[in-house]
């Protein structure tokens, strides 16, 4: 086993890998299948430009005074724009099992005339999560749209809060509520 270890620190010294920071940046995302769980503000097709426009939107609506009401608002910006990442993500992934399904069902109807080369071809210029999907994979992907849904509006209703004591309102307390699923009573 040692000398399998030796071999493999050998091996890694004569890695053809990239270099430089460039090189680096352009193949840091090789493995990515949809991007959802990354913690990258901007991947494969999105823009900068559409996310400073979400932000400055909401910037506009919230209008946050201060640093920490602009960070908060700055913090739903980022959940925001998860979750359509991730909802995107799940919809590539339910369209990409549909077309599995039905290329596998027509595949025998098509082969020879070669439309099917065609069509795949097309679609995958136009896939914007080329990974393999699986039902698995939507179904964390939903869960993982629910979880930046709660974390966008508790992010949301604490900004209501601060902003609603800055302005002299009353704010009640948050209130914390503990159950107990599992049938078994205290």
């Amino acid at each position: 086993m040692a000398a399998k270890a030796e071999t493999n620190k050998k091996n890694a010294l004569r890695s053809t890998g990239p270099k430089t920071p460039a090189g680096k940046a352009k193949v840091s995302t090789n493995a990515v299948k949809h991007g959802a769980y990354s913690e990258a503000l901007f991947m494969l097709l999105e823009k900068e430009e559409d996310f400073q426009a979400l932000k400055g939107g909401l910037v506009e609506t919230l209008q946050p005074v201060g640093p920490m009401e602009t960070r908060m608002v700055e913090r739903l910006a980022s959940l925001w724009w998860r979750m359509e990442r991730t909802k995107t993500a799940a919809n590539q992934s339910l369209w990409m099992n549909a077309r599995n399904r039905l290329k596998g069902s027509l595949e025998y109807m098509v082969e020879a005339s070669g439309i099917w080369e065609e069509a795949a071809a097309t679609d995958r210029d136009e896939c914007r999560f080329p990974g393999a999907w699986s039902y698995d994979t939507q179904e964390r992907l939903l869960r993982h749209e629910m979880t930046l849904e709660r974390a966008f509006f508790k992010t949301l209703h604490e900004l209501e809060r601060v902003q609603a004591r800055r302005q002299g309102q009353p704010v009640a307390p948050v209130a914390t509520l503990d159950l107990n699923l599992s049938g078994a009573q205290d």
